[in-house]
């Protein structure tokens, strides 16, 4: 079996958001906050997976410090200006998901976890053959 992370592969990340997002939950097992943090988080590394693999994946593939900022910082100087201000604000939000318990997640965040995405991937087909 091949291990090299494959552009299909990853989009499982974004697809078990989406289902993760049609789930009733019964409160008392799981808060819905609960929920949307793990669909940010999914999502998140659905798109920084797809750009790894996309731009850096050989530079990087050993590195586990710092990938996350110096993804970001490379976008900047390869002028892929979209891809990285979504993908900065997609960072900003699974920071506020996974780490700031205090702030309440709620469907206007998820659903905007859901678009940026989308907007990545429609960049990302268009500079990136896979």
């Amino acid at each position: 079996m091949d291990d090299k992370p494959t552009h299909l592969r990853i989009s499982d990340f974004y697809n078990l958001a989406e289902k993760l997002r049609t789930l009733e939950l019964n409160p008392e097992e799981c808060s819905q906050d609960k929920l949307l943090r793990t669909i940010i988080n999914r999502l998140y590394y659905s798109i920084y997976h797809n750009l790894v693999l996309a731009y850096l994946f050989k530079i990087l593939q050993d590195r586990k410090e710092h990938v996350h900022r110096e993804l970001y910082q490379y976008l900047i100087s390869e002028r892929k200006l979209a891809i990285a201000e979504y993908f900065n604000r997609m960072r900003e939000i699974r920071i506020d998901a996974d780490y700031f318990f205090q702030r309440k997640m709620d469907s206007a965040v998820c659903n905007k976890m859901t678009w940026l995405p989308e907007k990545i991937i429609e960049h990302l087909e268009k500079d990136v053959p896979f």
